[in-house]
């Protein structure tokens, strides 16, 4: 997978096998330095990889970076009924 994605640009990491088994997981993640690169590899939605149909589609866009945990919401007030 790596091979036929390096080709649009420079690739950060590419995963596609389980870390702890070693075996393939059945499909994969790609990060590329720049965007422009995965819009390139994503401009044929089914590439033929390694003489196999695969689907590709982009995670992610425009750099947003997410935080984990993600953080939590603000208090709730407390309500409180007036008695009249």
């Amino acid at each position: 997978m790596k091979d036929h994605f390096e080709k649009y640009g420079d690739i950060l990491e590419a995963i596609i096998s389980d870390k702890l088994t070693g075996r393939s997981k059945g499909y994969g993640f790609v990060t590329f330095k720049d965007a422009d690169a995965a819009k390139k590899a994503c401009e044929d939605p089914t590439p033929i990889i390694n003489g196999r149909r695969a689907n590709c589609n982009l995670a992610g866009h425009g750099g947003c970076r997410c935080t984990f945990p993600p953080p939590s919401p603000p208090p709730l007030q407390p309500w409180a009924q007036q008695q009249h």
